[in-house]
């Protein structure tokens, strides 16, 4: 016992002499902290508490040592960063609480020209002194360029920019002293949002390249997994709507999904294009549906499910309740936001991902009844770790539906998901890929705790292009 309390004494004595200088001593103090931890555990399997105790000293001198080095790295990074006018960030690399690595983040809106992805001379120089400063480390790691957009234009575009980009950098880091075996790549496109899309200086900061040391392929994966993402941060756009002029089009008793053509994704200029007839009040028409869900009309952005999401997933759970619904938006304001598969620049091709399913949201079927219709979805399949979509699902639309009945669906529609994970449930935000569809998007929050505790909200459009809403209980055909 005695032992123990001198081990907490000797972190929390490293962790509060540290705290003053936490800038200049960060990657110090996560050494040393990590070392101890690490020293204890060894010491403790090889002995009593007095070996607990003196692994915990040797463990801390030697995270000592990778911390001072860390440290001096990033002060020189620093200096590079000021020399070609960059603004730079650091960031320990956590996963389960544990150090995993670290992380460098670069902003300067004239390292690429609007829409290239070749770098220009004074944004080359720097990757090549950045580059140099990691060569330094005897040791050999992984490093893992990340490119990222805002979230102006098309989606597809932005993440096939951002991996060219990234690549681009990746090439640099090749021929400055990194073995291309040692590189990755990571065209995040517009996906992950560190600022508000919805103002310039946010924008300006989602416009950036992420520099990622990981000891090994195994921790880029984990690293991949313990991305949060805010979506409050994403541009609110007008809902997409069915123009009046165009005349609705059944797609009576389809048997197969719609095919994909080789991007079939909604595109930020048809979402921005609104009617002017979208105000309720000008409207004196009886409404006309594709199908009718018995729904309300509704002009507003505010998502209706943030009780049942409860705030993006963070360490801070009163930070995260506070973004639940007081800035995110609903579906019908927001587009599928794209991105790419980390790659090997070695090889090119994407590293293997883990396939493990979250219990429940594996593959099943799941329906809702909306005002005698009957709305199925699936494959609804949810990665374990980092809770994104393994599969994009179909919707099966059966009007005047008749339980028990076999009959077919009158529409199949297919589908782009993204996923957001909140403090009581998991956002599945489901988007129509094609026009001219009964549905506009649906979003549903999965319960963390009780699946069975499930709800969503569809919205759609009638042909004076008014968005309606409808809430349901979603519901699992597994028995």
């Amino acid at each position: 016992m005695i032992a123990r309390q001198r081990l907490l004494s000797l972190v929390l004595c490293f962790a509060l002499s540290g705290c003053a200088v936490a800038d200049k001593n960060m990657g110090k103090m996560g050494g040393v902290a990590i070392g101890a931890g690490t020293g204890a555990v060894i010491g403790k399997e090889l002995g009593d508490d007095s070996g607990m105790v003196i692994g915990a000293i040797l463990g801390a001198g030697v995270g000592l040592i990778i911390g001072d080095y860390i440290d001096k790295r990033r002060a020189e990074q620093k200096k590079i960063a000021q020399k070609y006018d960059v603004k730079i960030n650091f960031d320990d690399i956590k996963y389960d609480g544990k150090y995993l690595g670290d992380k460098v983040v670069s902003t300067n809106e004239n390292q690429f020209d609007v829409g290239k992805s070749t770098l220009n001379l004074n944004a080359k120089e720097y990757y090549e002194n950045l580059a140099k400063s990691y060569a330094k480390n005897t040791k050999e790691t992984k490093i893992l360029i990340v490119g990222h957009t805002d979230d102006s234009g098309s989606s597809s575009l932005n993440k096939k920019l951002s991996e060219e980009r990234a690549k681009e950098v990746g090439k640099v880091f090749s021929k400055n002293g990194i073995k291309s075996k040692n590189l990755y790549y990571w065209g995040a496109g517009e996906s992950q949002p560190i600022a508000d899309n919805n103002k310039n200086a946010g924008r300006m900061k989602n416009r950036r390249v992420e520099i990622i040391e990981l000891s090994n392929q195994s921790d880029i994966v984990k690293y991949t997994q313990n991305i949060k993402v805010n979506p409050a941060y994403f541009t609110k756009l007008k809902p997409a709507v069915i123009a009046k002029s165009k005349p609705f089009s059944k797609l009576k008793q389809r048997q197969e999904p719609i095919t994909n053509k080789k991007d079939n994704s909604v595109q930020v200029g048809d979402i921005k294009e609104i009617s002017k007839k979208n105000d309720t009040k000008n409207i004196t028409t009886s409404p006309s549906f594709l199908v009718d869900f018995g729904g309300k009309a509704t002009n507003d952005t505010y998502f209706a499910l943030g009780k049942e999401y409860g705030g993006r997933k963070t360490g801070f759970s009163l930070i995260a309740k506070a973004y639940a619904s007081d800035f995110m938006s609903n579906c019908a304001y927001d587009q599928y936001h794209e991105e790419g598969n980390i790659k090997s620049l070695l090889s090119g091709k994407t590293i293997i991902k883990t396939t493990d399913q979250k219990k429940g949201l594996n593959g099943g079927v799941w329906y809702a009844d909306l005002n005698n219709n009957r709305v199925g979805i699936g494959p609804v399949s949810v990665l374990s770790k980092n809770l994104k979509p393994a599969k994009n699902p179909n919707i099966y639309i059966y009007e005047k539906y008749i339980s028990g009945s076999n009959a077919k669906s009158n529409y199949i529609l297919n589908t782009n998901v993204n996923t957001y994970a909140g403090e009581n449930g998991l956002l599945y935000r489901v988007f129509i890929n094609g026009e001219k569809s009964p549905i506009n998007c649906m979003d549903i929050v999965f319960d963390n705790f009780d699946l069975k505790n499930s709800y969503g909200y569809l919205y759609y459009s009638d042909s004076n292009a008014r968005l309606f809403e409808k809430k349901f209980k979603i519901n699992s055909l597994r028995k």
